[in-house]
C-alpha cells in the first residue's frame, strides 16, 4: 500500500469515522480485498440451486411476470432456525436465495436506505 493510500485511510479513520471504527489490521487494496471479503463457492452454491428451483417453481422471470407470491421472509427464517438446529449449510445459502428473491421483488416498491441502524455482527458470549 502507498503512502498516499495511508494517509487517507488514517484521516477517514480519524474524521470522517471519528475513530468509531479503529482499523483492526492493515486492510489490502481494494481488489485483493473484495477478493477476501467474497466466497465464489458460496455464489455458485446459491446460483446451482436457483436453477434447480426453476425446475420446481418455474423461472424468476416468469414469477416475477405472473406475481407469485412466496412468504419468502417467513421462509428464511424458519430456515435459520433449521440451520441451528442441525448445522447444515444447505440452509445458509437457501437463506441468501431467499433474501435475494425478496429484494428484486421488492425493489422499486421499498426503499434501500444506507444506515448504521447499530446492529452488527455479534461475538458468541464466552
Amino acid at each position: 500500500m502507498n503512502d498516499v493510500h495511508k494517509q487517507m485511510r488514517a484521516h477517514m479513520w480519524a474524521n470522517v469515522f471519528g475513530g468509531y471504527f479503529p482499523p483492526r489490521e492493515e486492510l489490502p487494496d481494494l481488489p485483493e480485498l473484495q477478493q477476501l471479503q467474497w466466497s465464489e463457492e458460496f455464489e455458485k452454491e446459491c446460483l446451482d440451486r436457483m436453477v434447480m428451483g426453476a425446475f420446481r417453481y418455474g423461472s424468476f422471470r416468469h414469477q416475477l411476470a405472473n406475481d407469485a407470491c412466496y412468504d419468502n421472509m417467513h421462509s428464511a427464517e424458519a430456515r435459520i432456525q433449521k440451520y441451528k438446529q442441525d448445522g447444515n449449510l444447505e440452509h445458509l445459502i437457501d437463506i441468501a436465495n431467499l433474501a435475494r428473491v425478496e429484494f428484486i421483488q421488492q425493489r422499486g416498491s421499498k426503499e434501500l436506505v444506507a444506515q448504521d441502524d447499530g446492529l452488527h455482527a455479534a461475538k458468541p458470549k464466552k
